[in-house]
């Protein structure tokens, strides 16, 4: 699995889309510094989520290693058994698609076990239309 620089942070759950914008911009300004390559699409990973507050780590997967850097972080994602789908539509309708999947983690007798995180596979960059972001959604299951 691909070593993740990432950053962690708390943020009312109304400020998501706002920080992951900026630490987003953040991590990937000081990799081109570093000349570290992504390899994959930018995650969102939640520790937890609440009405208050939202701990979240924002990252991107990377080839080789990576050493912390200006509050910058190696990690990696989980390994187990997760629940996942994907969502093809804006990220304004993320919510519909984890209740779905929570949902279906519940009726099928499974318990969360460890963070969830969504994976962007689609760059808002080259890709205007909302309809078209497809956004893979994963929970940790026991």
């Amino acid at each position: 699995m691909a070593r993740q620089p990432r950053a962690r942070l708390t943020v009312p759950p109304a400020e998501i889309g706002q920080h992951f914008g900026r630490e987003m911009g953040r991590i990937m300004g000081l990799l081109g510094r570093l000349g570290v390559a992504c390899v994959g699409a930018p995650v969102c990973l939640y520790y937890s989520y609440d009405e208050e507050a939202v701990d979240m780590e924002v990252g991107v997967p990377v080839s080789g290693t990576f050493a912390e850097a200006e509050g910058v972080h190696a990690t990696e994602l989980p390994a187990g058994s997760a629940a996942v789908t994907t969502h093809v539509g804006p990220y304004e309708q993320l919510g519909g698609a984890w209740e779905a999947l929570m949902g279906w983690v519940q009726s099928h007798g499974h318990e969360q076990a460890g963070p969830c995180w969504e994976s962007y596979t689609v760059d808002p960059g080259e890709v205007r239309d909302p309809a078209k972001f497809i956004t893979e959604l994963y929970c940790m299951v026991k």
